[in-house]
């Protein structure tokens, strides 16, 4: 593996923070708000559901919880790797509902009209440019039944936080990586996405914003998590052209087993922002 994807997390896209270890990782740390997200989405027993561009499956086991062995799941993501993943996390059910996983593009769904009740999106519009966004959430209506759901999850780095240390940091960081990371410039659509749906004609449109809050001391996995994470966003950052004052810092973020790494820092505190947004597909009575 290349430098440049190990330092930025790449799946076989090459996308920064699509590698299945980093996604799965990147659940796990967040485990306990990720799950009240797609809770909070209105998912029914029986329902089918695709969750796309599922990464490595992480979200599948809670949707599968939701639906009930009567419901059924399509997942897909871009990755190669990603969707083998998933097929091998599904493979093991023993007793859940049906679920399928193939290689796809959100901007080309292969399914049929109305063929799901709702669509879940988690962590990747992001990666889309406008039209792209655009074409995919055309997409995401065409595949849900009137009446269906379609929800979408997705990060705002203007919610992100990290102590101890010079908050403008990260901002500085963020500013930078935009420059040259196309994610990164992505996330700061998430906050317009109620207005997306709404135009996109659905209706009952709502929008919650959510802190991911961690502290030290952190487990194995959140520390894993959250030095890739730096690692990865410092990396992009040079890449940008951060301010020479500023690379001492993200430098240090370079080694995730290093003492001087913040992940490492027992006075810690880590905060992720995200929306959910959901909409639901007018029928016939709305």
């Amino acid at each position: 593996m290349s430098e440049h994807v190990s330092l930025t997390n790449a799946a076989s896209t090459g996308l920064s923070g699509t590698r299945a270890d980093f996604v799965d990782a990147h659940f796990e740390a967040c485990r306990p708000s990720y799950e009240a997200m797609l809770l909070s989405v209105g998912l029914r027993l029986g329902w089918r559901v695709l969750d796309a561009a599922c990464g490595a499956g992480s979200f599948l086991p809670l949707i599968a919880g939701c639906v009930g062995p009567g419901g059924s799941i399509a997942a897909f993501d871009l990755a190669p790797d990603n969707v083998a993943a998933a097929r091998a996390l599904v493979a093991g059910w023993q007793g859940a509902c049906p679920a399928a996983v193939r290689i796809a593009s959100l901007t080309a769904l292969p399914y049929e009209p109305d063929e799901f009740d709702a669509v879940w999106c988690a962590n990747s519009l992001e990666y889309l440019s406008d039209e792209e966004l655009a074409t995919a959430l055309v997409e995401f209506r065409r595949v849900v039944r009137p009446g269906g759901l379609v929800a979408i999850k997705d990060a705002d780095p203007g919610m992100w936080l990290f102590a101890p240390g010079d908050p403008t940091l990260l901002w500085r960081a963020w500013e930078a990586a935009s420059r040259v990371s196309a994610p990164f410039r992505g996330c700061l659509r998430t906050r317009t996405m109620r207005r997306r749906l709404e135009r996109l004609g659905l209706v009952d449109v709502w929008q919650r914003a959510t802190a991911s809050e961690i502290w030290a001391p952190l487990r194995p996995v959140q520390h894993r998590y959250i030095a890739q994470q730096l690692m990865q966003m410092g990396t992009l950052g040079e890449q940008g052209g951060l301010p020479p004052a500023d690379l001492a810092f993200w430098r240090r973020q370079r080694d995730p087993d290093s003492a001087d790494s913040l992940a490492a820092d027992p006075e810690l505190f880590w905060c992720e922002g995200h929306f959910v947004t959901v909409g639901r597909v007018p029928d016939a009575r709305t």
